[in-house]
């Protein structure tokens, strides 16, 4: 039986991806998988695709894409919004401590009145937003994130975050992703859309004092 450890792997700077699933981080480094699952035990932690409480998962996921607008975006000037499942959760404009803000004064972005969305309803969405936003490109042989609204049909399998099409096989080359492609998957089951969640999370807005 195979070891999670078997089934993914940071890949060496002059390696060459083998596994059904890669991806590029903007910093160059690269990382495969034979699963979608399995790419977040690379970009979230060694055990993630190993747990077994959801919520723990969910919370993995919202610390990723927080990191990613607070820390990546921030620096390149990018306005970032990250929601959850219930609604707003982190903002790297409005999201901010008293002392951040006293130490740092006023944050300047190119893109203030219209934020980047980041969405961890799930690792479908949070891989969308990876890429959309440019932190990663991503490259797969079996259509997981590349699938689009028209491929899901009745038949298909939604049972899970990621979407199954009955008779899809491995495909010889990579495809890559195409951000401008991943639109909001109002297909999955029991899906709310970014405009109905509205429930900010106890921290989205500026705390008096670091936590």
């Amino acid at each position: 039986m195979k070891k999670f450890i078997d089934t993914r792997n940071w890949i060496e700077e002059v390696g060459t991806a083998q596994r059904p699933y890669y991806f590029q981080l903007y910093s160059g480094q690269r990382g495969e998988s034979d699963t979608p699952i399995g790419l977040f035990d690379l970009l979230c932690d060694p055990a993630y695709s190993d747990c077994d409480d959801r919520t723990t998962q969910i919370m993995m996921l919202g610390r990723l894409l927080r990191d990613v607008a607070g820390q990546t975006l921030a620096a390149l000037s990018v306005h970032a919004r990250v929601y959850s499942g219930a609604g707003p959760f982190f903002d790297n404009l409005i999201s901010r401590h008293q002392d951040e803000i006293d130490e740092a004064g006023a944050v300047e972005f190119d893109n203030e009145n219209e934020p980047v969305i980041l969405d961890f309803w799930d690792e479908w969405t949070t891989m969308a937003s990876l890429v959309k936003c440019g932190y990663l490109e991503l490259y797969e042989r079996i259509p997981t994130f590349s699938v689009q609204s028209e491929d899901v049909t009745t038949e298909a399998d939604l049972r899970g975050p990621f979407p199954v099409i009955p008779g899809a096989g491995e495909l010889a080359d990579y495809i890559k992703v195409d951000p401008e492609k991943l639109q909001e998957p109002t297909w999955k089951p029991h899906y709310v859309k970014l405009e109905d969640r509205v429930e900010e999370y106890k921290y989205y807005r500026t705390s008096p004092t670091r936590k």
